[in-house]
């Protein structure tokens, strides 16, 4: 059959799939619905002994499990539906004379269990020579081992609502015609799934289990999130018994950027896993020891921008990376260490047949217990002392003596006060302390008074984490780092970045961090090849960093330079130039503060239908939309309009950085206006 009548074939299939999984469905829920009746009508005459009730139970879970199982089905077949499959491989075996074909889709589909599949999830093992090679010997590793064989046959589809749009035998990987196409769509309110055209660099990082810590850096628009997405997707489908979407964590830039992302996992039939920003992690933390509010990062990066003096907005920003250094690190370390004799005034201790003298506690605490963090060490001391006590009498003390023994011990403590000890800290680092009635915490004092509070009490774990994602890795400090390494221990991560996209003056040297922190087996990729913009707008990011990176071959018009003798005919130009642009779904406005968007909001609204997106939201929407720079990082838009770029803005390195960081967000087009002279960055 030639490949429409197959794929009327398959749609024919699915749908009579479809229609038995919904038949499924409703038995299902029909059967459940008769076990509660059952269970709520004799559950006061089940035995005694509770046999009767967990085995209603076990079967009432076992058919809920049954359809929530079918109900995931139900779903990736409604999806398949739309399009089924996007490649074909003729593969012949080793050995054999016969070519067999596979069909590549985001999922499984067979007709039974035990059957063939008449299309092969993207995952599945032989999916791999589709990405990996060229018609011509290949190979695959499949659970028996390296399967050999050659390639005869390779095609390539674009099925959209049940029909073809475009097929054709490809000599090579994926097609650049097809990347073209795909590449030069309009963005849309979600990251796109790349399943389709996933290049071969691409693919090893995605199929990569060896590493246990997997960085990727690569430059903008090489498609690092989307890789890190559908390498989660790989790994739970490879892992369905040990690995839940529960287990799985990423720290993104920001609620945003987590709903932009949001589609791909249920898009390639996955759950979504857990988002958070770190910022957010570190701040439920301090709360715990703290009613203390907390500045973030974006405070910190409002408050450099807002500094007129070049030089006095360069100091803050050394001091924000000051604070939380290796140095810094180091530095809370020493603290702690002096504070084990500093902190603790040892005493007697008393209570009805209990007596331990100063000297009995003094070798629990600095001999039996010195791993034990400073500040726990009284409860661990407690806890022996009460088990002790336990065995002399034959029997547990009761739980109010043991809160007394604890409670008398930690009076020994000098103070447990999470301010008053992290002032001392900063003390001892010549630094200036924090107001005792201070209302925020100021961003640069953020972490170090976290990792001083792990130091001196221990760190919360999250230990039921399985596979940890960082997007945005050049945005994180030394010291954060180590604070995740205490947090989630030897748990696997992928961390993904872009050195040359830091929201700072200068390249930190964030892989040296993570090899140094979580180990020299730390595996470091590097993707040098860009995407996403058209080539007139990656060379012109490209300059203002002098990137050596790679660009992927499609034109657009040349990069926009609006030199405008004032603010008003700055607002004129650009909403004339946004007006020509209906046939884009996503424009951007990207601003240097929110101060800036806040104000340019109001000059726009009464003038065409605008909206604005701060740290606050959490939806990304087409249309016309206004933004900070710092917001924008990790998103796409069809065209950028850059607010006011003159050279009385963006003079330091940091405004370089900043106007790298806006210039790559745009797809087709990009227009850069400024009050008065041009920022000489693009001269």
């Amino acid at each position: 059959m030639n490949e429409n009548e197959y794929l009327e074939y398959i749609i024919k299939k699915l749908s009579e799939a479809i229609e038995a999984s919904d038949s499924r469905i409703i038995e299902n829920t029909k059967e459940i619905s008769k076990m509660h009746d059952y269970y709520w009508e004799n559950y006061n005459e089940f035995d005694e002994f509770g046999y009767e009730d967990f085995a209603n139970r076990q079967m009432l879970e076992t058919e809920v499990n049954l359809k929530a199982d079918e109900m995931l089905k139900n779903r990736r077949y409604k999806k398949m539906i739309k399009s089924p499959y996007f490649g074909r491989i003729d593969f012949i075996y080793d050995g054999e004379d016969e070519a067999e074909s596979f069909y590549i889709g985001i999922g499984n589909f067979q007709l039974k269990n035990g059957s063939a599949p008449l299309i092969y999830d993207w995952r599945a093992p032989i999916s791999s020579l589709f990405y990996d090679y060229d018609k011509g010997p290949a190979s695959f590793t499949a659970p028996v081992g390296i399967i050999d064989g050659e390639i005869v046959k390779k095609c390539q589809y674009k099925i959209k609502d049940g029909k073809m749009i475009f097929s054709f035998e490809s000599d090579i990987k994926i097609d650049d015609d097809i990347l073209k196409r795909e590449l030069s769509f309009n963005a849309d309110a979600r990251l796109k799934s790349i399943v389709g055209t996933i290049q071969k660099e691409q693919n090893q990082i995605i199929r990569n289990e060896s590493d246990r810590i997997l960085v990727v850096q690569g430059g903008a628009g090489s498609g690092k999130t989307s890789i890190a997405l559908h390498r989660i997707a790989y790994l739970l489908y490879h892992h369905r018994n040990d690995m839940k979407a529960a287990n799985i964590l990423i720290f993104s830039p920001n609620g945003v950027f987590a709903d932009y992302i949001s589609h791909i996992l249920p898009e390639l039939g996955e759950e979504n896993i857990l988002e958070m920003n770190f910022d957010t992690y570190v701040y439920k933390e301090l709360k715990k020891y703290t009613s203390i509010e907390a500045e973030d990062k974006y405070d910190g990066i409002e408050r450099i921008l807002s500094i007129d003096n070049a030089d006095d907005a360069k100091e803050y920003e050394e001091r924000i990376n000051r604070m939380q250094s290796k140095n810094a690190v180091k530095d809370i370390c020493g603290f702690v260490i002096e504070a084990e004799y500093d902190l603790v005034k040892i005493r007697d201790l008393k209570y009805k047949k209990i007596a331990k003298t100063a000297d009995e506690i003094a070798t629990l605490f600095y001999e039996k217990f010195p791993d034990i963090p400073v500040l726990a060490r009284m409860d661990t001391i407690a806890s022996y002392i009460c088990d002790e006590e336990s065995t002399l009498r034959g029997k547990d003390m009761e739980e109010f003596e043991e809160e007394i023994v604890k409670d008398r011990l930690k009076r020994m403590y000098r103070t447990t006060n999470l301010l008053e000890l992290y002032n001392e800290y900063l003390v001892s680092c010549d630094e200036v302390p924090l107001e005792r009635d201070i209302k925020y915490i100021p961003y640069e004092h953020v972490y170090p008074m976290l990792y001083l509070r792990y130091a001196l009490m221990g760190a919360g774990r999250g230990r039921n984490m399985k596979h940890i994602i960082i997007d945005e890795m050049q945005d994180y400090s030394y010291m954060q780092y180590d604070l995740i390494k205490k947090i989630f221990g030897d748990c696997p991560m992928t961390i993904l970045g872009d050195r040359e996209q830091t929201m700072a003056s200068m390249c930190e040297n964030v892989t040296g961090y993570i090899r140094e922190i979580f180990g020299k087996k730390s595996k470091i990729v590097e993707m040098k090849k860009s995407y996403r913009q058209t080539i007139e707008i990656a060379s012109f990011a490209g300059k203002l960093i002098k990137s050596d990176n790679e660009y992927f071959e499609r034109h657009g018009e040349e990069v926009g330079l609006y030199e405008c003798i004032n603010e008003t005919e700055l607002i004129d130009n650009m909403v004339e130039n946004i007006n020509k642009q209906s046939e884009f779904d996503t424009i951007a406005i990207l601003c240097l503060t929110i101060k800036d968007a806040l104000y340019l909001y109001e000059q726009l609204k009464t003038r065409m239908d605008v909206s604005i997106i701060d740290k606050e939201s959490e939806n990304f929407t087409t249309g016309v939309v206004i933004t900070t720079f710092y917001i924008a990082k990790g998103l796409e838009f069809d065209a950028v309009h850059v607010y006011d770029t003159s050279d009385k803005r963006y003079y330091s390195d940091f405004h370089k950085q900043i106007l790298y960081i806006e210039s790559t967000r745009a797809l087709h087009s990009l227009k850069l206006y400024s009050d008065g002279n041009m920022t000489e960055f693009v001269k």
